[in-house]
């Protein structure tokens, strides 16, 4: 069966409310795995790099040698890395990018993988300063946990459509480096394309200096559709400023990952949803299963949303804590996708009492610039 595309009709719609998905089954996958994914998605791939060597030279100056029968044991030259160092790491001015044709993208779901509503539950093992609109708020990207009452939080086993395509994302301090320093979370929105938030990647890489990777569908330390749902990254497309409401990038990765996995769609915020129970958001928090399984919560509405040069603040109490930042904040549609209207960013706080105009509020940034980024990434960077 072909895989699926929606047709996008009726934009203006809301998305589901958490009752409506509560009375939607899961649906099985229409078509087997095709031999061409299965390959890809099985096999790990080991890179190796070095800035002074091509590829064959590198090749040819490896040296292989068993170890007691055990293994085998590689000898790299000096200098040489694995991973891939990334290329162009751009923010730029907001004005910069055209103007989205359409404020909404496709999703697709490959038709061997099953539309999931309700994924399998796991158990939990137990800032930067952005400015805000005007200058006039304090926002902190997402560097603590922002718990509102109870932690409604909860582990999820991300097997199948849409939740095998979100990903944590490592950001490591430099193109050699073994070990990552940072991390975020990430949601593929196109064939080779993952959305981030715009404070998680590296602030102004040279070319061929810096490194991150993609996991997708990462649980337990491991993806769970495979060991090759992984990818680094090749480029990646920002703004400037460090604005709450624009603080979003995308990334390319050099294996398109899109392609065999799917990904979300997006769709441009309408002020008719604020208030209603429809959005969903996931992401790597430091303080559930050290950041290695990845949890979700649903249900939680948007309760305000303050415009910023293109940008819009999503003000929600969703919680949040620290690795989260980047993960998608998106509803179900009736056409059964996904479709991200937000990253998660951060959280503001303004003191004093509400009817003062104090805040204490988790924030996703959403709005025309994030359409604008995100048709930007798909025509710039297709398959």
């Amino acid at each position: 069966m072909d895989d699926k595309k929606p047709g996008l009709e009726n934009q203006d719609q809301p998305p589901l409310t958490i009752e409506e998905i509560v009375e939607r089954d899961n649906r099985p996958a229409e078509a087997a795995r095709p031999a061409e994914v299965a390959a890809q998605l099985s096999n790990r791939s080991v890179f190796l790099s070095h800035a002074g060597l091509s590829a064959a030279e590198l090749t040819k100056s490896l040296e292989i040698h068993e170890d007691k029968g055990e293994g085998a044991r590689l000898t790299l030259p000096a200098a040489a890395f694995i991973g891939q160092a990334g290329r162009a790491g751009n923010r730029v001015a907001l004005k910069s990018l055209p103007a989205a044709t359409e404020g909404h993208g496709k999703a697709f779901r490959p038709g061997w993988a099953p539309l999931v509503y309700h994924p399998k539950l796991g158990a939990k093992q137990r800032p930067r300063r952005l400015r805000g609109p005007g200058g006039r708020k304090s926002v902190i990207p997402t560097n603590e946990s922002f718990i509102y009452g109870s932690d409604d939080r909860a582990v999820f086993y991300p097997a199948g459509y849409p939740w095998h395509c979100i990903g944590k994302v490592d950001v490591y301090p430099n193109a050699s480096a073994e070990n990552p320093t940072s991390w975020g979370s990430g949601v593929l929105i196109g064939d080779r394309l993952v959305l981030t938030a715009g404070h998680v990647p590296p602030v102004n890489p040279p070319p061929g200096t810096w490194k991150m990777r993609f996991t997708a569908s990462l649980y337990n330390g491991s993806p769970v559709e495979g060991a090759g749902a992984v990818s680094y990254i090749s480029d990646f497309h920002g703004y400037l400023g460090g604005v709450s409401g624009t603080d979003y990038a995308v990334l390319r990765l050099y294996t398109p990952l899109g392609s065999s996995l799917g990904y979300f769609g997006w769709k441009t915020y309408d002020n008719s949803w604020t208030g209603g129970n429809y959005w969903w958001l996931a992401g790597y928090p430091f303080d559930i299963a050290n950041a290695q399984s990845p949890s979700y919560q649903s249900g939680i509405p948007v309760l305000d949303q303050d415009s910023d040069s293109g940008g819009l603040e999503l003000e929600h109490q969703g919680d949040t804590a620290s690795g989260d930042s980047g993960g998608p904040f998106w509803g179900f549609w009736a056409d059964g996708f996904p479709y991200v209207v937000g990253t998660v960013s951060g959280h503001e706080n303004i003191s004093g009492p509400s009817w003062t105009g104090g805040e204490d509020n988790n924030i996703a940034a959403g709005g025309n610039a994030l359409s604008n980024l995100l048709a930007w990434g798909r025509s710039t960077w297709p398959k």
